[in-house]
């Protein structure tokens, strides 16, 4: 029988723990995209509904420049999750990678050898 998927990425945890702020900071960015996605609707609107009509034709380039914020903000949020997102991985598996040749180094010469069939042996 299988394990749960918690207990199964349980050994990962030892990994993960020291790279914990890179994996808050994209979740951070991942919150701020997505509030920035959100908020590009609204921006729209106040353009279309407050920005063209006559009496607040004044206002339209404040409009567009509060849009052009959101888009800003959303971009550079995709990016900073996106480089964190791969610098965690990146991290985490390079630290994996280090244990398991950490580990083989550890291991006995003989134990790599593989066992001599005893029929070439005779005389």
């Amino acid at each position: 029988m299988q394990a749960p998927p918690r207990q199964a990425l349980q050994p990962l945890l030892r990994y993960i723990q020291p790279h914990r702020g890179l994996l808050v900071l994209a979740i951070v960015a991942l919150l701020t995209a997505a509030a920035a996605t959100l908020a590009l609707p609204v921006a729209f609107r106040l353009v279309i509904d407050s920005g063209l009509t006559a009496a607040h034709a004044g206002n339209i380039d404040r409009y567009f420049i509060g849009l052009f914020g959101i888009a800003v903000v959303l971009a550079l949020a995709t990016a900073l999750r996106f480089y964190c997102v791969s610098l965690f991985g990146e991290r985490v598996v390079a630290d994996i990678r280090q244990a398991v040749y950490s580990h083989l180094l550890k291991l006995d010469v003989v134990s790599s050898k593989p066992p001599v069939p005893a029929s070439c042996c005779r005389a």
